[in-house]
């Protein structure tokens, strides 16, 4: 890959074309584990065990990285 940076909007349309599970990281400081259910242009839709499917704005998105299974397992 060269230098382009993804932003966080294409890793989530990635996760959502692969069905990845990510953790997704809040500007409000809240995350999530779980699924994109759909992709709009201006925000998207969420779902993990512990939510109702949630809507997001991209922007308040702060990070989003694969999902990988906490030290202790689950």
């Amino acid at each position: 890959m060269n230098d382009e940076v993804i932003n966080n909007e294409e890793l989530i349309r990635l996760a959502f074309s692969k069905q990845i599970k990510i953790h997704l990281i809040l500007k409000d400081g809240t995350w999530r584990n779980g699924f994109v259910t759909e992709t709009f242009s201006d925000f998207f839709h969420f779902k993990d065990k512990e939510n109702d499917e949630e809507p997001f704005f991209y922007i308040q998105v702060a990070d989003v990285q694969p999902f990988t299974k906490p030290r202790g397992g689950e």
